[in-house]
């Protein structure tokens, strides 16, 4: 009997293996102490990373049994699950709450226990080949440059191919924010996690509350309802789980993401077939996005052109995207993951047009 239309864990195939924690020694929880970085911000408990360091070797064996029983048992300390967040100044006018930028704190103890934990999912993962070959984000011998180097070559093989090529770089609203915890914790268990790994990160995601510290002030702390702890050593990892699924629902193009950047990107010979098959593509992860409680931002979502410059004048330059509702703007030029691109891949440096770039 087919999936009903909506549920977001029908692109994910049934488990056929499990994951359970295992409890963790204390020569681990040692070496993860011994490993702390001491000048990491302090959290709400007021519990610095160089006392940790420094107190390791008496404190490892209570802090272990502390771990193994918050494994045993699916229950994270509430402590724990308290952030403080501090706005940090980016540009701008500093009377402007959009130019300042939120950094969330944790208690580092916390973020021991989630390295452990973490340390654990991603051995399953990569046992199995869980994670998304599309995925670059937070993955280990993965990064932006990997990312940006797998769309480049598609783009130069298709150039010597005398093809075009049409990508759309989707911008999601808030995405960290607003994972829906009843949909990941559903992910999990379709991944093969046990009922009491769930019941941990159950207990990891709720039940979460923040505070704002500003002049030497707090303020009254509020519940978070949705998303990935911001901040954490988990969200990320947590985050790639959730839209992990995501290339399952593309039939035409090429798809790669890091972390929440992603491009949609298709290579013919003419540019209308490009934009039947991004358009195509597009509508599809716009209902993949509801059916998940993203949001794609439509004004932010850019589309672009490649091809050798022969080729675009041949071809033509105009572009048009469309997922049925929104018309995504072409732009002649676009910054990914750090690196700007242009419609030939000539990598000009701006200051200096009369040097390249060589990659």
């Amino acid at each position: 009997m087919p999936a009903p239309q909506g549920n977001p864990l029908r692109h994910i195939p049934e488990p056929t293996r499990t994951f359970s924690f295992e409890s963790v020694d204390e020569s681990t929880v040692l070496n993860e102490l011994q490993r702390l970085k001491t000048r990491r911000a302090t959290g709400l408990d007021k519990i610095p990373s160089k006392l940790l360091k420094d107190s390791a070797p008496v404190i490892v064996k209570p802090l272990t049994h502390i771990f193994n029983l918050s494994l045993a048992t699916g229950q994270v300390p509430t402590d724990w699950k308290e952030a403080q967040i501090s706005p940090i100044h980016k540009s701008g006018n500093r009377a402007n709450v959009a130019n300042y930028r939120p950094v969330s704190v944790l208690s580092v103890m916390s973020k021991v226990m989630e390295k452990l934990v973490g340390n654990q999912v991603t051995r399953f993962l990569t046992r199995h080949d869980l994670l998304t070959t599309h995925q670059s984000g937070f993955r280990r011998h993965h990064s932006t440059a990997t990312a940006v180097q797998k769309i480049v070559e598609d783009i130069k093989s298709a150039f010597n191919c005398s093809k075009v090529t049409v990508a759309l770089f989707l911008d999601l609203r808030k995405a960290f924010d607003t994972v829906d915890h009843d949909i990941l914790l559903g992910k999990l268990e379709k991944l093969g996690f046990d009922t009491d790994v769930t019941s941990w990160f159950a207990s990891y995601l709720a039940d979460r509350f923040q505070t704002t510290h500003l002049q030497g002030q707090y303020s009254s702390k509020s519940r978070v309802n949705c998303g990935v702890p911001q901040g954490s050593v988990l969200g990320p990892l947590l985050f790639c789980l959730y839209v992990n699924d995501l290339p399952n629902v593309i039939r035409n193009c090429s798809i790669q993401m890091y972390a929440d950047d992603t491009v949609l990107y298709f290579s013919a010979s003419t540019v209308k077939d490009c934009e039947e098959a991004v358009s195509s593509d597009v509508r599809r992860v716009v209902d993949w996005l509801n059916e998940n409680k993203l949001l794609l931002h439509p004004d932010k979502t850019k589309s672009m052109l490649f091809g050798l410059p022969q080729k675009l004048r041949y071809a033509g330059g105009t572009v048009n995207i469309t997922d049925g509702v929104n018309v995504y703007e072409q732009v002649s030029s676009f910054t990914y993951l750090g690196i700007t691109l242009d419609p030939s891949l000539r990598w000009m440096l701006r200051k200096s047009p009369q040097k390249s770039l060589v990659v």
